[in-house]
This record gives C-alpha cells, sequence and structure tokens, in this order.
C-alpha cells in the first residue's frame, strides 16, 4: 500500500494523436502492403525466370504478411480517456467503446495466478512484491503491466499507452496519460503498490506527480546522439571494409 500523503487532484485526461506521425505511420504500412501486392502483378502479364520469381516470392511475401500484420492488429481503439471511473479505450471512427477497466477491476499480484514469465526475466525479484509496475520490453518500449479481474479471472495487462490504430498509434501526451493512470491509482485504489520505475522511467516525481519535460529532452538528445554515432560507425566500417 502506497503511503498517505498529499496528492494533487486528479483530473481526467484524453489522448491527443499526434496527426502527422500517426497518419505518417498509417500510410507507411498500408504503402508496404501495396507493394508487397503489386510485386507479384508482373507474374501474371510476364514471364519470368525462377531465379527472378524466387526473389519475388523471398521478398514480396514477408513484406506482405508484416503489413498485414500490422494492419490487422493496429485496427482496434484510438482514443485512452481515464477519469474518475477507470479507463476507456475508445475507437472514434467506429464511435464504440472497445474496452473499459474500472479502478475497482486493478487487483494485486497476489491473485494472479498465471504465468509471471515476463518478470522470472527480470533480475529484480522484488518486482513480484508490486501490483503496478513498468519496464524497458524489447526494442526499448516502456511497458506497463497491471493486473485486472473480469468475470472472476485476474488477468495480467499490459500497456504502452499508445493508440492501437494505424492512424491513431502516437499520443502527444503520452506522459500526461501515465502521470493519470498512477495519480488514479493513488487516489482510488491506495491498497494497490506502485513500482518506483513506474514513476522514474517516465519522469515523473512520485511526491508532486510534476513531470520533468527536461530530463525526458536530454535523454531523447542522448539517444539521438548514440544513433548517430552507432550509423556513422557503420558507415565507416562498410566504406573501409569495401
Amino acid at each position: 500500500m502506497e503511503k498517505q500523503q498529499y496528492l494533487p487532484p486528479f483530473e481526467s485526461i484524453t489522448s491527443v494523436t499526434s496527426k502527422i506521425t500517426s497518419f505518417g505511420y498509417g500510410l507507411t504500412m498500408i504503402f508496404g502492403l501495396i507493394i508487397s501486392v503489386g510485386l507479384f502483378v508482373p507474374i501474371f502479364f510476364i514471364r519470368i525466370n525462377e531465379e527472378i520469381l524466387f526473389g519475388y516470392i523471398f521478398i514480396g511475401i514477408p513484406l506482405f504478411l508484416i503489413s498485414f500484420y500490422y494492419i490487422k492488429n493496429t485496427l482496434s481503439y484510438t482514443t485512452i480517456i481515464i477519469d474518475s471511473k477507470g479507463i476507456k479505450y475508445f475507437n472514434k471512427f467506429k464511435e464504440k467503446m472497445v474496452n473499459e477497466i474500472l479502478w475497482e477491476d486493478f487487483e494485486s499480484i497476489n491473485k494472479f495466478e498465471g504465468s509471471t514469465y515476463f518478470l522470472n526475466r527480470r533480475t529484480d525479484s522484488c518486482y513480484f512484491n508490486y501490483d503496478v509496475a513498468s519496464q524497458v520490453a524489447n526494442r526499448g518500449k516502456v511497458l506497463f503491466y497491471w493486473f485486472v479481474r473480469k468475470n472472476g479471472m485476474v488477468s495480467l495487462h499490459k500497456e504502452t499507452f499508445h493508440g492501437k490504430h494505424i492512424f491513431s498509434f502516437f499520443y502527444t501526451n503520452r506522459l500526461d496519460l501515465v502521470r493519470s493512470l498512477l495519480l488514479g491509482i493513488r487516489h482510488f485504489r491506495p491498497d494497490l503498490r506502485i513500482h518506483p520505475l513506474a514513476y522514474g522511467l517516465h519522469y515523473i516525481n512520485p511526491k508532486t506527480f510534476e513531470i520533468d519535460y527536461g530530463r525526458r529532452t536530454d535523454a531523447a538528445v542522448l539517444a539521438c546522439l548514440i544513433m548517430i554515432i552507432l550509423a556513422m560507425a557503420l558507415f565507416f566500417i562498410i566504406l573501409f571494409a569495401s
């Protein structure tokens, strides 16, 4: 249970889609799907030798499957709403509520009877002592997880605070959504235990709930510099190797 202290007032929040980034991402996925299908069009009109045909298949099929998978799995919710009742996942294109997790649905990890493989990979065994936590997952993605009781069953819920729609994937206020989640838990479910990294990984002060945007900017700049250095190193390796 979190220690009782003064908490800032809780306010409802709705995700804000980064339109340029999200639409660019969506068009890229659709373009990849079109290109993968287009690769097979010449097969029906032009005689192609076996080597070229193998190349078409080798490139086209994986590209099609990847694009189709991403599009299929990103046609769910566009909007996340966090309010005094809980978390709502809404599809604005279909005007439909996709999912809702009430604050009362949150559950302790002690009630979870499923696989904890995702935790067993952690060297920090104290993760088992927290009901809400955050960690860096594959490809540097920061992942939230908590436990939800639905229909008498306790299940693991994972969250990245991105949309699940190709045209509404990136949010400009992601950190504010995380802040509202943590503040909501402290207000409405103070019995749940939050891992300290849930705050730290998102630059949130656990006492004041202020977001340190300066630290986030520094981290982003450092990440860009590392990528530039690695790209330059790879370029010179290829240059001198040839």
